[in-house]
């Protein structure tokens, strides 16, 4: 009896190879030592399957989570390998689960609706929709969520504990989620739980990698737009500053982006007179840009249809500007008509920075405004105002973003400073004198950023 009994439980506990051997050992010890030594052996027997069993399956636990890391490794450089398109993650991700989770169901989703990988195939639509119940439960972990899939006439059982963690973004926002299922009861989901976040974290890398990346080329159109934005506004200034016999003329535009609210130009007008032009779109940007390029050309049109009466050219002009948009933009314009022969000048400045003369070096006389900014109200009208330019007298049209510039302590450049620097130069060639201002304003400002639009015009009457 001893030795039926011995094969039979070393059978029935796996080790059917050695069970005659270790029976008639047995049953050697059993009729020899007793039953005291039998039952030793057959404990000991037990004892050492036992331990057999528990360092195979610590064995085979280290062997699956070497897979998972190795595979997640592998996701992880294939992912940095590919180029970022989210459409190349399911063909990298179902080339490496199946052999990490070798007896898992998984469902990788995005909340745009994509499934990215999916196995077993026949999962059905009503695992997603318990996945997004699981997910907007508010009551539920924000890190992953334990929870018993419904029944699915695709699986014999009655429904699959599953292990949820959501795919985020990493300013928070819900990407999608993870879904591991467990088919096999022996599995443990909290096992799984870092396995299911390399996941996630790896997805939503991918994710940030192919954003990051259409955000750069966005940037990158973008830029290029603006440059060539930047090109075609530079085309409606004057590309050189106009020789008058007996006057010395400069002028400028430091733009602080690709395209600029500010303008300057020179009108030619019948009789030896010119048409000088300085103006400040009130908004900075790609608007401001369109709105600039819009005023220069209604102005200069309607100079030119005036070419003696400033104010009514400004009057027209912000009559068509008011038809032709409909914006909440409106432009300061300092314009005024020089006569060469008299130095007569004539000018309006619409809601402008004050423009200085300096009468033969003396102390500067502010030209200010004469009427409100244009594209504000119709019905509008400007004062016209005359002054005459004698020998050596210095006339200086800025915009704000020469007084108004700031240094890193955020204090103001002002008009105090622009007169000072002028009073200095007030002897030099206009583009020595010009010059001179725009760098003072940078070595002002120093290391801060340019916050808006430079634009100077110098005009000296030469000695006859």
């Amino acid at each position: 009896p001893s030795v039926g009994f011995a094969r039979q439980f070393l059978s029935t506990i796996g080790l059917t190879r050695i069970a005659s051997p270790f029976a008639i050992l047995a049953a050697v010890i059993y009729t020899r030592l007793g039953a005291g030594w039998y039952l030793f052996l057959i404990l000991g027997a037990v004892g050492a399957t036992v331990l057999a069993r528990f360092l195979s399956d610590s064995s085979a636990r280290a062997r699956q989570q070497a897979r998972e890391m190795a595979g997640l490794e592998g996701l992880s450089r294939a992912i940095l390998a590919a180029p970022p398109d989210i459409s190349q993650l399911p063909a990298l991700l179902a080339e490496r689960l199946p052999g990490m989770l070798p007896n898992l169901g998984y469902l990788i989703w995005l909340t745009s609706g994509e499934v990215l990988a999916v196995a077993p195939p026949e999962l059905s639509e009503r695992y997603l929709e318990a996945i997004k119940t699981a997910l907007a439960d508010p009551a539920g972990s924000p890190h992953h969520r334990h929870i018993q899939l419904p029944a699915d006439p695709s699986f014999p059982e009655n429904g699959q504990p599953a292990l949820i963690v959501p795919i985020q973004a990493e300013e928070g926002e819900p990407l999608g989620a993870v879904c591991l299922t467990f088919f096999d009861d022996a599995l443990a989901p909290a096992r799984y739980e870092p396995v299911a976040h390399s996941l996630a974290a790896e997805v939503a890398a991918a994710w940030a990698r192919v954003t990051a990346h259409s955000q750069a080329l966005a940037n990158e159109r973008m830029s290029q737009e603006l440059a060539i934005a930047g090109r075609i506004q530079g085309s409606f200034l004057p590309a050189a500053v106009p020789a008058l016999p007996g006057w010395d003329i400069a002028a400028a535009l430091v733009p602080a982006r690709q395209t600029s609210g500010d303008f300057y130009d020179f009108i030619p007008l019948p009789g030896d007179r010119l048409g000088l032009l300085v103006a400040d779109v009130a908004d900075k940007g790609t608007g401001a840009a369109l709105y600039m390029a819009l005023s220069r050309t209604l102005i200069r049109t309607y100079a030119l249809a005036q070419p003696e009466a400033p104010a009514q050219a400004l009057a027209q002009a912000n009559e068509r500007i008011l038809q032709d948009t409909v914006s909440d933009q409106f432009v300061t314009v300092f314009y005024g008509v020089l006569d060469r022969a008299s130095g007569q000048f004539t000018y309006c400045n619409a809601g402008h920075n004050p423009a200085f003369w300096w009468q033969n070096g003396a102390s500067p006389v502010p030209l200010g405004n004469t009427g409100i900014p244009l594209g504000m109200f119709p019905g509008m009208a400007w004062e016209a105002r005359t002054v005459q330019l004698n020998a050596d007298d210095l006339l200086v049209l800025y915009t704000d973003g020469v007084t108004e510039a700031q240094n890193e302590q955020q204090a103001l450049y002002e008009e105090m400073r622009l007169q000072a620097v002028c009073q200095a130069g007030c002897a030099a060639p206009a583009d020595a004198l010009l010059n001179a201002i725009i760098a003072d304003v940078q070595a002002f400002a120093g290391a801060a950023p340019q916050a808006d639009d430079i634009t100077l015009m110098i005009v000296r009457r030469l000695p006859a």
